[in-house]
């Protein structure tokens, strides 16, 4: 099918065809998750899919076998000329993101490793490699790829060389048809976030509203203590 793909483009390419990858990976404290996956095509990668699709989405060929993997598959939303598929896959734990990433991005080199509370994971591509393994490597010179990478995280990322958000806990990288072989993803992020600044602030709104009722309490009962005092000439 890869082969099949890449004919498809060299036959009908007018002009360049465009592929839009969507990649969103959201880890919990437990290191369990969900990575989604959007794979988009305007109407000339659409056009050259479609021949070898059948009953199928022709965005599902671009890297098939996600449904019988256990992926659930979907229509993407449009975005003006880019229509495709969404494929989504709940993970229990690192070991298994690192199995879906590799099967989603064609068996890449990818590290993940948890140290006292932080995970540290590292995606590589290679700057070439076999046509089985590397679709999006072999089809460059024939089509714009535009491409995005999102992980998310329990606790604030520490270090990456990707653009970490205003929060903290999310990075992100983007790639085209002229970075993406050759590039490599970082990032160290906190999975176990601390609870002592939650327990603290507990504690202190705690002793606050005791504070108040003792007040109120003292205010109430300054009257009657009034009353019942004898002043003794």
């Amino acid at each position: 099918m890869r082969r099949l793909f890449l004919v498809a483009l060299g036959v009908t390419l007018l002009s360049a065809c465009g592929i839009r990858t969507v990649i969103d990976v959201t880890v919990d404290e437990t290191g369990a998750g969900v990575v989604e996956l959007d794979i988009l095509g305007d109407g000339e990668a659409r056009g050259a899919l479609a021949a070898f699709a059948g009953d199928a989405d022709p965005m599902s060929q671009v890297i098939p076998g996600l449904a019988e993997n256990g992926w659930s598959v979907s229509t993407a939303e449009q975005d003006g000329d880019f229509e495709g598929v969404t494929a989504s896959r709940s993970f229990a734990d690192l070991a298994e993101l690192e199995s879906l990433l590799k099967t989603a991005l064609g068996n890449r080199e990818f590290e993940v490793s948890e140290d006292d509370g932080v995970v540290r994971l590292r995606l590589q591509v290679p700057d070439e490699g076999p046509v089985d393994n590397d679709l999006v490597g072999e089809a460059l010179d024939l089509i714009d790829l535009d491409g995005k990478l999102t992980m998310s995280f329990p606790g604030r990322v520490r270090a990456s060389n990707g653009v970490v958000s205003d929060d903290g806990r999310s990075v992100t990288w983007t790639y085209d048809e002229t970075s993406f072989a050759g590039s490599e993803f970082e990032v160290e992020a906190v999975l176990h976030p601390s609870r002592l600044p939650v327990i603290v602030a507990f504690v202190a709104l705690a002793a606050v509203g005791a504070a108040v009722v003792l007040l109120r309490r003292r205010r109430h009962a300054s009257p009657d203590s009034m009353a019942d005092t004898t002043v003794v000439p």
